[in-house]
């Protein structure tokens, strides 16, 4: 499926890491405004999985171009792992929403920075 995914939108390696990362980040933005789908252990992976695949694609990228927009996202979604934590520590309304609010502003940052409406649209995502 992942390649029928790159075949059918055209993208590199790369650009399909910065994809997943988005997807992850809308679901880690989900459970964070969900009040009663604030899962920590959930919320944890999907931001664990959000920073991994924003490092794959630092490392499968090949236009140097690129390469300081990338490590921007990756350190964009590493400092939300503050915001979780500072949730974790206390799993209050604010604290969810706070996470939620600046994992939609990266995520939203991302979709811009890397034209990657046509790709979320598919999901409903833009």
């Amino acid at each position: 499926m992942l390649h029928e995914k790159k075949r059918v939108y055209g993208i590199n390696e790369s650009m399909r890491a910065v994809a997943d990362c988005v997807e992850n980040l809308l679901s880690l933005e989900d459970h964070a405004y969900i009040h009663t789908d604030r899962c920590k252990k959930c919320m944890q992976k999907h931001l664990l999985k959000a920073h991994g695949c924003a490092r794959d694609a630092i490392e499968q990228d090949h236009n140097p171009n690129q390469t300081k927009v990338l490590i921007s996202l990756e350190r964009r979604v590493r400092n939300l792992f503050r915001l979780l934590e500072s949730y974790e520590n206390n799993p209050n309304e604010t604290n969810g929403r706070r996470l939620g609010s600046r994992t939609r502003v990266v995520r939203k940052w991302a979709c811009r920075t890397f034209d990657l409406t046509h790709v979320m649209s598919h999901i409903g995502v833009v």
